[in-house]
């Protein structure tokens, strides 16, 4: 994975004045010019735009002018643009080209202030360009205090303006005490891509040992109320007796228990059958009643048919009369005139039928006198049954409430008082423990006390098997040094107490001017081309002013290097595929300005670029 991201455009603007514009590719950018043409605003535009505090320096060319537009884009692709006035401020953030704003372009607002919190800002947004995961952490003093990482870190190792690049001081570390801390963290996060998370902050002696003593203070607190509960509390028995009348209490509860619901299934028994008998009783009961009833039906017709036979016994005792028809006998009767018809019943055949449905009426009858006696000694012997269930019920309730209930109550209680006890107990052995732990626990604090706590030693504590990483990196800037044609490298290392490199054994602090300009720009780039290479995060490229010019001081000549080394630094960088950017007065040959993005400022008017600004 390639981190980073790569300039495209800077553009400033101003109201009826005409943009100030340049654009850079991938690889080596030289803008090249004399001084006063606008290269050293070009710097400080661009540190500005990563969030700097201190804006372009005012110069005349810049009046009127009023804000600043910085083109970025990913190596994956994704083009940013940023904007932001010219005197300070919050950012805007349009996601695409400086050529594709108009005035509706939308756009997100960025703090120019880090904020670990809230990550609408310029650094946060920056850093997740160089492949920084948020809230990455750094030391930011000998007690292990830290914060989280800012851009500004960084910017630092990528960008040197031209009165740094020749500095006898350290590329990593400032002047600046306070800050080394700091500094030497960002350094090892981007040598090793491990933050200083998890690292415990160490406190001030007077803060710690007040601490230490207002501990002592509580625990001889608890010890003093631990003693006063043990005081009141009294053991009379051990816990292996507990113990075993416990489980004797357990298992004799266990044998009531299974009594108790041994007779509690009987009960349920008993009363289900005196409920079935119940049932049974109320169905006879309405049988008995609807067969009385029947019975009832019964007699009454039997006196019915008696009635007719007595009737039919006076009625052949009548004489008979003439057919007002026929004249004749109604015993000898057979008239059908006007369909009349008159038929005559023998008396002993009413008096047979009579007997032949009484006959019926009785054979029923007596089947259901039959039945009724049935269930009447069947209700009897329900009724039997049924006492002696309730007889049953009414032992089996009573063995349950007036003994096994009460000898189950008596036992738990015992059982209870029992477990209090041993939770006394248990509590007096804890206590003693507690007691125990605290004792100790008050030794090892007054031990804390009396031995001072050690200061973080920062030369091992950036190790942290960062001399294995520091090979690599001093290897990338020896190849490179070499590349250059560096003068008699024979090795590159790396001082751990300078904070600084050794070339052939010699300090850069040691060498010249010039000298030094090329040492701190192949640390830069070299640190950038480790970074590619073992895919650690890293912004992807590396801005340097004048590494070939060195600062002019008007009381000395310039320390300029040879033209060996100058032309040697072109060609590598002409080759590089990561980002450079070098503001310089010397000019490479034609040959590689034709390999890379050439810009010229001559400061001479109708002569090619004059410089940044167009002049009217």
């Amino acid at each position: 994975m390639v981190f980073g991201f790569m300039l495209k455009k800077l553009r400033v603007i101003g109201s009826n004045k005409p943009s100030a514009e340049i654009e850079f590719f991938r690889g080596l950018n030289v803008i090249s010019g004399p001084s006063d043409t606008g290269k050293t605003y070009i710097f400080q535009c661009i540190n500005f735009m990563f969030g700097g505090t201190v804006p372009p320096k005012q110069i005349s060319e810049s009046e009127g002018y009023e804000r600043i537009f910085l083109e970025t884009e990913t190596y994956e692709g994704k083009r940013y643009t940023l904007a932001r006035k010219i005197t300070g401020g919050d950012f805007h953030k349009y996601e695409c080209s400086i050529n594709e704003i108009t005035s509706t372009s939308s756009y997100e607002v960025l703090k120019s202030k880090h904020n670990a919190d809230d990550l609408k800002n310029i650094s946060s947004f920056l850093l997740s360009l160089s492949g920084f995961k948020t809230g990455k952490l750094i030391k930011i003093n000998q007690k292990n205090k830290t914060r989280t990482l800012s851009f500004r870190d960084i910017a630092r190792l990528i960008l040197a303006d031209e009165e740094r690049i020749i500095t006898e001081n350290s590329p990593i570390i400032t002047e600046n005490k306070t800050n080394n801390t700091a500094e030497k963290s960002v350094f090892k996060l981007l040598v090793t891509g491990e933050d200083d998370n998890g690292v415990k902050e160490i406190e001030d002696p007077k803060i710690r040992k007040a601490k230490l003593e207002a501990k002592i203070e509580m625990i001889n607190s608890l010890i003093d109320k631990v003693c006063l509960e043990l005081k009141e509390s009294k053991i009379s028995e051990s816990e292996n007796e507990f113990v075993e009348e416990i489980k004797q209490f357990k298992e004799l509860l266990n044998v009531i228990g299974s009594q108790i619901e041994e007779r509690t299934n009987n009960v349920k028994t008993v009363w289900k059958e005196i409920q079935i008998l119940e049932t049974r009783q109320l169905t006879i009961n309405e049988l008995l009643k609807r067969f009385n009833l029947l019975r009832v039906q019964y007699m009454a017709d039997l006196r019915r048919l008696e009635f007719i036979n007595e009737g039919n016994q006076y009625f052949t005792q009548l004489e008979y009369e003439k057919c007002p028809y026929c004249q004749q006998s109604f015993q000898n009767h057979n008239c059908h005139q006007d369909n009349q018809y008159f038929n005559i019943y023998e008396g002993n055949e009413i008096t047979e039928a009579c007997q032949i449905e009484a006959n019926k009426i009785y054979l029923s009858l007596k089947d259901l006198e039959e039945t009724i006696k049935t269930l009447e000694s069947e209700s009897e012997e329900i009724k039997k049954e049924k006492a002696i269930q309730k007889a049953t019920y009414e032992k089996e309730k009573e063995i349950l409430s007036k003994d096994l209930e009460p000898k189950s109550a008596k036992i738990k209680n015992d059982l209870d008082s029992l477990l209090d006890k041993q939770k006394t107990t248990y509590f007096v052995i804890s206590k003693k423990e507690q007691l125990n732990d605290l004792e100790f626990e008050k030794m090892d604090i007054q031990k804390k006390i009396k031995i001072k706590q050690s200061k973080t030693d920062e030369k091992n504590d950036i190790s942290n098997n960062l001399d294995s990483y520091l090979i690599e990196l001093n290897q990338t800037i020896f190849d490179l040094l070499k590349e250059l044609n560096f003068p008699d490298i024979s090795s590159v290392q790396f001082d751990d107490k300078l904070y600084d490199f050794l070339f052939s054994n010699k300090h850069r602090m040691n060498f010249g001017k010039g000298i030094r300009a090329i040492c701190f720009s192949a640390f830069m780039i070299g640190l950038m081309k480790y970074s590619q290479s073992f895919d650690l995060p890293h912004p992807g490229f590396v801005i340097l002013d004048s590494p070939l010019t060195t600062f002019r001081d008007k009381d000395k000549q310039d320390e300029d290097v040879n033209e060996s080394i100058q032309e040697s630094f072109f060609l590598y960088l002409s080759n590089i595929n990561e980002q450079v950017i070098i503001l310089e007065n010397k000019e490479p040959s034609e040959t590689i300005k034709e390999q890379i993005n050439y810009i010229e400022f001559t400061n001479i008017p109708g002569r090619g670029r004059e410089g940044f600004f167009v002049k009217n």
